[in-house]
């Protein structure tokens, strides 16, 4: 939706919209809560793998 992709703009993030759907791959994400534990997800159907040391 619009308003995820500006609020990440206003994030810093670049962000650029593409209806061709043969660009997008898989998903991963590191997310770090308020105390700053990090918790990591891959997508499930890919060959990803979260990993820590």
């Amino acid at each position: 939706p619009e308003h995820i992709a500006q609020g990440l703009h206003r994030l810093g993030h670049d962000i650029e919209l593409s209806l061709d759907t043969s660009l997008f791959g898989r998903g991963q994400i590191i997310w770090r809560d308020q105390q700053g534990i990090l918790a990591g997800g891959t997508e499930p159907r890919a060959d990803g793998m979260v990993a820590a040391w």
